[in-house]
């Protein structure tokens, strides 16, 4: 099977044609704070040195262990499931919010027949409802590498509150399960995220704050 031994993050930040200026305070954004949590990425397994913003390449750049689910005999419940959680509180300029807009990423799932690896994404903003959830499930008999881009719905999305620090958390969690009771004893599955540096992004979307109305 194929084993990864590392995973980078990258968060980067999309345009979009219905808002104006969009990209306008990419270079003015920065990192006040990272912080870490799940199997893994455990709480101080990274310190703040490990995150950088390329204005250039419009990306926040974390560098994290690698995410591995797997299924099969002598191995436990917990190791069929992985997450890592991200708290990012960046700093945007005065009159600007920002919104999680795509999910890509690149892995890798070898599941026999009976079971299913499943990738989700949850996020939200600190004080705000819980964001949008996406998801992605890849049915046995299944062995691929996998590319995906999962988009979030224009309606769907959550923005961060104006004026104020709103770290937007990110988290992303792997799991393997049966599809069905009677799956042999003998199964096994596994699921990853790709180790390349670039394989995983989470596409940021800026629009300008609207003016209270007097």
């Amino acid at each position: 099977m194929k084993l990864l031994k590392s995973m980078s993050l990258i968060i980067c930040c999309a345009s979009s044609a219905s808002v104006a200026l969009a990209a306008e305070p990419v270079d003015s954004v920065s990192i006040r704070s990272v912080k870490y949590a799940g199997t893994a990425c455990p709480s101080g397994s990274l310190g703040m040195s490990a995150a950088s913003w390329n204005a250039a390449k419009q990306a926040l750049q974390v560098p994290l262990p690698s995410m591995i689910a797997e299924w099969g005999p002598g191995l436990s419940l917990s190791q069929s499931r992985s997450n890592c959680i991200l708290a990012i509180d960046l700093v945007v300029p005065n009159g600007w919010q920002y919104a999680l807009a795509a999910f890509e990423y690149s892995g890798y799932a070898k599941l026999d027949d009976g079971l299913k690896g499943e990738l989700t994404l949850s996020t939200w903003f600190e004080n705000l409802p819980t964001g949008p959830r996406l998801s992605q499930i890849f049915e046995g008999p299944y062995e691929s590498d996998i590319n995906q881009r999962l988009s979030i719905d224009l309606a769907q999305r959550q923005w961060s509150s104006c004026g104020q620090s709103s770290p937007l958390t990110l988290n992303t969690a792997l799991k393997i399960k049966k599809t069905r009771p009677e799956v042999a004893s003998s199964a096994q599955g596994f699921f990853s995220l790709e180790s390349e540096f670039s394989s995983s992004s989470w596409s940021l979307e800026f629009r300008r704050c609207e003016v209270p109305q007097s």
